[in-house]
């Protein structure tokens, strides 16, 4: 009798162990582009962030005009799995107006990397991922490297 509840705990510790040590992370399969518009979508004004290497953005926007409401916004994201082509991310955002109480939200995505997403969307901001990447900025030792092997 004591053997085999020995035995049955040996299995479910090793069946324990197997299970954790291949469980993983999802890793992005496509890039984007997390874009703050202000006012409207594609307006031309705001902030971006690479939606692979970064994870939150904070945004806002001052008009100078006291007949218009600044505004703020925090918004973060994770991705947490993979559904067919596309990969899912979970955005949060807390949208702060000068006038008002702070609003927040959560939003499940799927984005796959060919077409525009809108995550959020109230009438001073729109949050969307957009296709294509930030490219990372080139190093000062990068350029000197480059410029000793043209010499």
């Amino acid at each position: 009798m004591n053997r085999t509840r020995v035995q049955m705990g040996i299995a479910i510790l090793c069946f324990g162990l197997l299970y954790g040590c291949t469980k993983t992370e999802p890793l992005a399969r496509v890039d984007g582009i997390v874009r703050s518009h202000v006012d409207s979508y594609q307006s031309g004004t705001g902030g971006s962030a690479d939606l692979v290497r970064d994870n939150q953005m904070n945004s806002g926007f001052d008009y100078g005009d006291p007949e218009k409401t600044d505004w703020k916004s925090d918004i973060q994201w994770e991705l947490t799995d993979h559904r067919g082509e596309s990969d899912v991310y979970e955005f949060k955002w807390t949208f702060l107006p000068s006038n008002g109480a702070a609003v927040s939200g959560a939003k499940e995505v799927e984005y796959d990397g060919a077409r525009s997403v809108i995550v959020f969307e109230n009438e001073w901001q729109t949050i969307s991922i957009e296709p294509g990447s930030i490219p990372l900025p080139k190093m000062p030792e990068d350029s000197q490297q480059q410029d000793a092997r043209d010499g």
